[in-house]
């Protein structure tokens, strides 16, 4: 790694960062409110990238109902997880535009302060 540059490093780990986040947002809670939503539940923050659900025999809870696709994730119930590449590549960009802005504005506001001194 003594060939990679400063910069590129930076971008290597904000693009690890931004992967990270996207693959996160599968444990952000959903709420669904009857038996189709429940059957087809989509994850993913800003878009929805994964989509599944429990089979109709599994699972009948009293709704309005709070759930993730990380706890259907490793069941055996399952017989395919949808997955909208076209999404999920929009947050992973998404999430790594957001952290390449906030440290190009971090940096701007470490200059303006070393220039107050």
């Amino acid at each position: 790694m003594k060939n990679i540059s400063k910069k590129n490093k930076i971008n290597i780990f904000l693009l690890f960062l931004a992967i990270f986040f996207t693959v996160v947002t599968i444990y952000k809670e959903v709420e669904v409110f009857n038996k189709t939503e429940l059957n087809n539940l989509a994850c993913g923050w800003p878009m929805q990238y994964l989509s599944s659900g429990y089979p109709e025999s599994v699972l009948d809870p009293p709704y309005p109902w709070t759930d993730s696709c990380a706890n259907l994730l490793g069941h055996d119930f399952h017989d395919s997880y949808n997955v909208e590449w076209a999404n999920l590549t929009f947050n992973v960009v998404f999430y790594y535009l957001l952290f390449l802005e906030a440290l190009h504005v971090s940096r701007k506001l470490t200059r303006k302060t070393k220039q107050k001194k």
